[in-house]
């Protein structure tokens, strides 16, 4: 582990659990101290110039947390380390929407201990990580299914039964915008490849919207896309998707919930200008692996053949 910024301050509201990371992060070298309220956080984190402020719900005040506290931190850049609670709670599905959508990828689930704490702080998390950490949470099969059982008699509408922990864990209210007119033409897409090429185990890749159209419409099986323009996130705004929405996004891999396109075809997004890295990929690959072994098509699109011929490398790499 690499030794992460050298200021940081704790807020979190569990009291033994920071005296015992205050303790072990000074012995390590770090300046480390604690915040006891929410309206001193800003405050402090200014006065001692904070790099890291490990935070959390349980902290004591009644103002806003997210509006009076994360907002103003994130505006300033300051890295966040949340602990949003249990796994199985339906307010820690809401931490993470919200702060997701942010660049929060740091989480600490219950339960929580200093040498998890301090194990994020030195390991940023990436949105691959996110699943990692959920799946690390609820390692325990008895628990994974007393999990399940939770999120059934909460969410169950009494029509069906939702299938899977890990999607519906950050399954969101609303539904991916779509739009009703007719599909829009791809923008800014210099150079659109056309063709395809064999990418992964038996998985297309393409640059060519003509051929995925053309396969959608003789198409025998589900099919999978994967959306991996990187700049624009072009097929997805092609297909109606907003890019801007994370939900559907490959870099959470099995946690992802595709935007469905008629009956046969799920499409993997990704927001436009971000860059992909080595979780990112494990993702990528989580999603490809579990596609091709129900039997599916599967069609990676983007336009730019230096990051195929990457991607290419490194999922066989992943291999």
């Amino acid at each position: 582990m690499n030794k992460p910024a050298n200021n940081i301050l704790l807020a979190t509201g569990l009291s033994q659990t920071e005296k015992e990371t205050e303790v072990e992060l000074k012995k390590r070298g770090h300046n480390c101290w604690r915040c006891y309220h929410r309206t001193t956080v800003l405050e402090v984190a200014e006065k001692r110039d904070a790099e890291v402020i490990v935070l959390g719900p349980n902290l004591d005040g009644d103002g806003d947390l997210f509006q009076t506290v994360i907002i103003p931190l994130w505006k300033v850049g300051t890295r966040i380390v949340f602990l949003p609670g249990a796994v199985d709670m339906p307010d820690t599905r809401e931490w993470v929407k919200k702060l997701y959508d942010l660049g929060v990828y740091c989480y600490v689930y219950d339960l929580v201990t200093a040498k998890k704490i301090i194990e994020r702080i030195y390991n940023p998390g990436t949105p691959g990580s996110i699943v990692d950490g959920i799946k690390k949470a609820t390692s325990d099969k008895n628990m994974r299914n007393q999990i399940d059982k939770a999120f059934d008699e909460k969410e169950q509408s009494g029509a069906k039964k939702k299938n899977g922990f890990l999607q519906r864990f950050a399954k969101k209210s609303d539904k991916p915008v779509v739009k009703e007119n007719k599909k829009p033409a791809i923008k800014n897409v210099p150079h659109v490849r056309t063709g395809q090429a064999e990418f992964y185990k038996g998985v297309t890749s393409t640059g060519d919207v003509a051929y995925i159209e053309q396969e959608i419409k003789s198409l025998k099986q589900a099919c999978v896309l994967i959306d991996a323009d990187p700049l624009e996130a072009s097929l997805s705004s092609y297909y109606g998707l907003d890019p801007n929405t994370w939900e559907s996004d490959w870099r959470i891999g099995l946690l992802a919930k595709p935007f469905k396109i008629g009956k046969k075809v799920s499409l993997f997004s990704i927001m436009p200008e971000q860059d992909i890295d080595e979780r990112d990929i494990r993702a990528m690959k989580d999603i490809i692996d579990a596609s091709v072994a129900q039997d599916m098509r599967v069609m990676l699109y983007c336009t730019d053949t230096k990051i195929i011929k990457a991607l290419k490398q490194k999922i066989e790499e992943a291999s």
